[in-house]
């Protein structure tokens, strides 16, 4: 639902009649030796409560951010406004694909029409490497 006003502050604060699962997971992969967005699209009001990072081919020095951002202008600050961070070039373990779940300690809410950007910083250089990145968004669309 667009322009919700259920915005719970904390989990205990979830009612099962004003939202639903929706987990989504996006794949891409990352150019060599520079920096790879890849957006996900966020068509109804959704609360995001965090997300599990896999990277195949990760070098040292690579790093991850996560952002929500208002491409269309929809805010009125600009298109391809920066709304929220909650990652900033998180270091990548190279010898590990699964990097983890990331839980936030409040659930963040984000407004349908809005994106969620994955910037993913490369190093390779030259070593020619192109890692393919797997993220899992938990996510929970807001009904009400």
């Amino acid at each position: 639902m667009l322009n919700s006003t259920y915005a719970p502050i904390n989990v205990i604060d979830f009612d099962s009649n004003k939202i639903k699962p929706l987990f989504k997971t996006i794949r891409f992969t990352a150019s060599v030796n520079g920096t790879t967005n890849n957006d996900l699209a966020i068509t109804d009001d959704c609360l995001l409560l965090g997300y599990r990072i896999l990277v195949n081919g990760a070098v040292w020095g690579d790093g991850i951010s996560v952002q929500i951002i208002d491409i269309d202008n929809i805010l009125g600050f600009g298109a391809n406004f920066v709304v929220a961070s909650s990652v900033t070039d998180f270091p990548i373990d190279n010898n590990s694909q699964d990097q983890g779940h990331y839980v936030l300690q409040y659930p963040k809410k984000v407004p349908g029409l809005l994106y969620i950007r994955t910037i993913y910083n490369s190093t390779a250089g030259v070593l020619g490497i192109q890692p393919k990145v797997a993220i899992q968004y938990y996510l929970h669309q807001v009904l009400i």
